[in-house]
């Protein structure tokens, strides 16, 4: 009989947007600590980049982001439950808006 080690996967980022607000979840939250950040936008490939800035967005309770001006800036109106991914190098959390996830 072979035995295989149970290796629990490491759990993905997830982002969620509503209407007018990014809300970043536990995971992203505890790579990515700071409290004003910067919000980018690359339209071609469609997503949000969020990184700390000396004066940008204040982070509501830790992890809202109030964006209404930046999605209508950029013309986003994409709802839901998102797959983010952490560059520790850069300090800077991307936001994919074709990887929609289940909630």
């Amino acid at each position: 009989m072979a035995f295989e080690v149970y290796k629990p996967h490491e759990k993905e980022m997830k982002v969620k947007i509503s209407k007018n607000i990014i809300v970043l979840d536990r995971l992203s939250l505890e790579n990515f600590n700071t409290k004003i950040i910067e919000l980018a936008y690359d339209k071609e490939k469609r997503i949000i980049k969020i990184q700390p800035s000396k004066n940008g967005h204040m982070l509501r309770n830790q992890k809202k982001i109030y964006a209404k001006g930046f999605f209508n800036s950029f013309n986003i109106n994409k709802r839901g439950l998102f797959g983010a991914q952490y560059d520790k190098k850069k300090d800077t959390l991307y936001v994919y808006l074709n990887k929609e996830l289940q909630i």
